[in-house]
Formats: C-alpha cells, structure tokens, sequence
C-alpha cells in the first residue's frame, strides 16, 4: 500500500502496489503535502499546509483524526 498526497484534490490515494490502482480515496484539509506512515503502518500522518493542521489517518479504518500544527508549520517527521 502506498499513501499519496493528491494536494488539488484536499485529498490523498491509497493505491494498491499490486495492481498499482487506486483502491480509496480519503478527504483531508486543505493542501495535503507531505505523508508518512508511522512506523507499524497503522497510522498515515497527512501535513495539510493550508489549514494549519496534520490528519492522522487510521489505516484500519480509514478514519481521519485532525491535530493543530499552528500557522506556518511546514513538514513532517517521524521519530522512535
């Protein structure tokens, strides 16, 4: 599975590496940028640059909890 920011789209893709087709959509904030998966995989932190926030994104489930980044916040990192 891989998740990719579509930032036009206030969304990202979860495309199959299978098939390499996109199995689901799931709707973000504004300007979706960056993506990383945290480290078990359960969980896909979404950097949405225009509202000020990160989605974290359950990949069980695909629900989508919001985190405040502050104004002008730009990237992500994952730390262990």
């Amino acid at each position: 599975m891989a998740v990719i920011a579509m930032p036009n789209a206030n969304g990202v893709a979860v495309v199959d590496l299978g098939s390499l087709r996109v199995v689901k959509t799931v709707d973000v904030p504004a300007a979706p940028q960056e993506v990383i998966l945290g480290s078990d995989g359960t969980v896909a932190y979404v950097s949405c640059d225009r509202s000020s926030q990160v989605a974290a994104i359950q990949t069980g489930n695909w629900s989508v909890k919001l985190i405040a980044a502050g104004r002008g916040a730009d990237g992500l990192a994952l730390v262990k």
